[in-house]
């Protein structure tokens, strides 16, 4: 049996079934990518004052790769258009500017951006011991300002051993900058740098499901020495 309008567009609507298939995927889409982005929002709007983290991505480079995106998205268009036209010198063109742009948003994602959340690091600290981790959470400052507190210590775990030791006591963390200077008025909305600040702070040995909770006791030993490390976006691993 044959299908109909498979080439030949219908009289009445003037569509023929490709078209049709193509609106579906993006109704499809639209409804995949709409429950996804109310999910975050409700998750967003629920969470605790704090909890939620922020500052961690590099807002150039990301608004950079949608820029990509979006101009592979029209090359592509442009290519498609003028192969139906049998321009075939600019359809080469067009479709190599396309594989061009693919190229450098992967090398991007894969070289630069990537590789840094396997190495980053993130620690929630428990409400009772915010007042230890002050000088690096800056919520006096934060509350001065009208601002939601902090209680989340990122950075890059140097000591990455004490992940699996059970006898290890501390996690040492090169600090994020937002950590390093908290009150710094420009990191009420942190920006990237390369250099952070290292400190230890204490872990205990409980462990709830798969991450490991921070008890933050008094013992606890903090150097301030300054150190560079590769820039990050998002925390790999955490503590509660």
């Amino acid at each position: 049996m044959e299908i109909p309008y498979t080439v030949t567009a219908r009289p009445d609507t003037g569509l023929w079934n490709a078209k049709v298939g193509i609106w579906l995927f993006l109704a499809s889409e639209v409804m995949l990518f709409g429950g996804l982005f109310s999910a975050y929002v409700f998750l967003r709007l629920d969470a605790d004052p704090g909890s939620w983290p922020h500052g961690l991505l590099n807002v150039p480079v990301g608004t950079m790769n949608t820029g990509i995106l979006i101009a592979s998205s029209v090359t592509v268009v442009m290519a498609w258009a003028s192969l139906k036209m049998r321009k075939f010198r600019a359809y080469w063109w067009y479709m190599l500017v396309t594989i061009l742009c693919g190229v450098i948003f992967l090398a991007v994602k894969l070289v630069y951006e990537w590789p840094q959340k396997f190495d980053h690091f993130g620690a929630f600290i428990k409400k009772d011991k915010l007042e230890k981790y002050e000088q690096y959470l800056g919520n006096h400052h934060l509350a001065e300002r009208g601002l939601a507190p902090r209680r989340e210590i990122t950075g890059h775990l140097h000591n990455k051993e004490a992940l699996h030791d059970e006898n290890a006591k501390e996690y040492e963390i090169a600090l994020d900058p937002v950590n390093a200077d908290p009150t710094n008025p420009d990191m009420d909305r942190p920006t990237f740098s390369t250099f952070r600040r290292r400190k230890k702070w204490p872990r205990s040995r409980k462990k709830t499901s798969s991450t490991r909770t921070c008890s933050c006791r008094s013992t606890a030993r903090i150097s301030r020495v300054i150190s560079p490390s590769p820039d990050s976006t998002a925390p790999t691993s955490s503590a509660a």
